[in-house]
């Protein structure tokens, strides 16, 4: 391995882990406003909410398997947890469109 694609590797694994980071401190906000919604609300957001933190976790988990990979697996790791990243940024706009549009 190269430093180019180390120091690439690195780069970009930081970046996904700090958006990570932001994900789930969004989420855990969701948490709280819902203690202040009705409980279909909470019901149905709660359930939600689990779903894109277990989408978190699979992406922390493609994370580390991309540590291992080797030069060659490198840009297919990439490229699912990229998959994974942008379903669950799309799943949280959804939810976030959706609560907003329910205030």
């Amino acid at each position: 391995m190269d430093k180019k694609n180390a120091y690439t590797r690195g780069t970009y694994r930081e970046k996904i882990e700090a958006e990570l980071e932001i994900a789930k401190a969004r989420l855990q906000l969701f948490r709280e406003k819902l203690k202040l919604a009705s409980a279909e609300t909470t019901l149905l957001y709660r359930r939600k909410i689990d779903e894109l933190e277990m989408r978190v976790a699979e992406t922390k988990a493609r994370l580390r398997e991309m540590n291992d990979a080797d030069e060659s697996s490198w840009e297919n790791f990439k490229e699912g947890v990229e998959r994974a990243w942008n379903s669950m940024k799309e799943s949280m706009k959804e939810m976030v469109d959706k609560v907003t549009d329910d205030e």
